[in-house]
């Protein structure tokens, strides 16, 4: 299947197929024929490419989003929220047993900030400017059974959390769930018809590179993931109505901020920002991931103390499990950080395993032979080189020759 951009609108995709893999041209580019019509291969990237696989018409194990046909991943279906607690803190290995215990009752007089459930602050509303465009209505994605078990337990907690409620609305975007790397899966709406009529917000997101160099000389950090942290922003009424989603079940409205709109990073970013305003020598945060880091234990209790403050002042609620306390590195934004030190997490800089070195070999002398012959018209000064100039470049390629 080939991930192709639609005629009508080059800013979307959709996959197109099966065709066939005539030839793999390098690590991740193929060669892609259309047997079905007359257009010539084409190169296309791994990326936007995946695997075709005939399926029986009785088989629906799959979700719908737009064209991809994906199957779900096994055990990402929400199984209910449980636990949260201030127990669930991830302290260091590191700390000795009266840090230990000087952390835990930090932690424990902070006891209703640390929840699975969502807080909700009235430091921030989220708006939807849309300006004098038409209300957008689409219908739902098809969905596997499996699906609609996670879509169904999913509104039934938002509901009764007070995330979501009842819509009229004129407006109506379509559901996607995403399965998240701990297991769980993200409720998110396609939201890209009425982003296309949003007017931006251009609020500036902090620099990863000024972020990791503050954190990289501290040799005590801990790190804060806000609970669904959108979640934890509301909507006003305008955008309430504008945010409504539709299902199987019927339509919702979200009385908070969803995943997926436009502006949303930039309503988040503004909120935690002012929530950090005058710490910013020991605080930081992009979007909900904060982060404390200290050159003293006792600096970092007193810093950590002040962070849960401004925390619990602004309604806002930390999932337990996802904290790190007191750690002497820590991996925050795809980064290993701490104590003067700063490196890529090296599981996404791992080399792969190699199972075919001597086709790579082949594949890389083929590439560098492309790229000589591109280069060889201009090695003779000369439209009409003379039969010196000739075999000179008659030399250089045979020395690339030999080279290969």
């Amino acid at each position: 299947m080939v991930l192709k951009a639609l005629q009508a609108h080059k800013m979307e995709a959709s996959w197109e197929g099966p065709f066939t893999v005539q030839e793999r041209l390098g690590a991740v580019n193929y060669l892609i024929a259309f047997p079905t019509s007359n257009r010539k291969p084409k190169v296309y990237h791994i990326n936007s490419l995946k695997p075709f696989y005939s399926r029986e018409l009785k088989v629906c194990q799959f979700t719908a989003h737009g064209g991809d046909d994906a199957e779900w991943p096994e055990g990402v279906y929400y199984e209910g929220k449980c636990g949260g607690g201030v127990e669930e803190v991830n302290l260091s290995m590191t700390l000795g047993r009266m840090q230990r215990q000087q952390i835990q009752e930090l932690c424990t007089s902070y006891a209703p900030t640390f929840s699975a459930t969502p807080g909700l602050t009235e430091r921030a509303y989220h708006s939807i400017d849309t300006g004098n465009a038409h209300p957008i209505r689409v219908q739902p994605y098809r969905v596997s059974p499996q699906a609609k078990t996670a879509i169904e337990q999913e509104i039934q907690d938002m509901l009764q959390m007070g995330v979501i409620r009842p819509s009229e609305s004129a407006w109506a975007s379509q559901v996607v769930l995403v399965p998240k790397p701990d297991g769980e899966i993200r409720f998110c709406v396609d939201y890209r018809k009425l982003n296309a009529v949003t007017r931006p917000d251009n609020y500036p997101m902090p620099r990863t590179d000024e972020l990791l160099e503050k954190l990289g000389r501290a040799q005590f950090i801990s790190t804060l993931d806000l609970t669904k942290g959108y979640w934890q922003v509301p909507l006003d009424e305008s955008a309430k109505e504008r945010s409504a989603f539709i299902t199987h079940l019927g339509l919702y409205e979200f009385n908070v901020l969803p995943f997926g709109l436009r502006n949303a990073p930039a309503t988040f970013q503004r909120l935690v920002d002012g929530l950090l305003a005058g710490l910013g020598e020991y605080a930081v945060a992009h979007l909900d991931d904060v982060a404390i880091f200290s050159d003293s234990w006792a600096d970092h209790l007193e810093h950590l103390q002040k962070v849960l403050e401004r925390i619990r002042e602004a309604g806002l609620t930390v999932k337990a499990k996802k904290c790190q306390i007191g750690l002497n590195r820590v991996t925050y934004l795809g980064h290993q950080v701490g104590q003067g030190t700063i490196s890529p997490y090296r599981p996404k800089v791992a080399c792969p395993k190699v199972k075919e070195t001597g086709s790579i070999l082949l594949r890389l002398g083929r590439l560098l032979q492309t790229i000589c012959t591109a280069l060889q018209p201009n090695r003779c000064p000369t439209d009409r080189p003379n039969q010196k100039e000739t075999a000179k470049c008659c030399s250089v390629d045979q020395k690339v020759s030999e080279g290969l």
